[in-house]
């Protein structure tokens, strides 16, 4: 992970976005204050956090995960029968 004071920050904010494939720390006198990443990283955590505080989508996924465990598993074949 990257890290930045504030200043260089400010210096950079029209550029930096083309350095973003990784995490800023952006700090203040030394403390985190903010984190910056790119777009698409986030869009990812918020879906993320939106499946993970749905208690039906999680009972779904420790199912699923169970199933897998236990070679309860369809076939691809199947699945895209079903699908199309």
């Amino acid at each position: 992970m990257l890290t930045m004071n504030i200043t260089q920050v400010r210096n950079k904010l029209t550029s930096i976005h083309n350095d973003l494939r990784e995490t800023v720390t952006v700090t203040s006198r030394g403390k985190p204050i903010l984190a910056l990443m790119n777009y698409e990283m986030y869009k990812a955590l918020f879906e993320t956090f939106a499946i993970l505080s749905d208690p039906d989508l999680m009972k779904q996924l420790r199912k699923g995960i169970q199933q897998a465990k236990e070679g309860k598993l369809i076939p691809l074949e199947e699945v895209e029968k079903e699908l199309a």
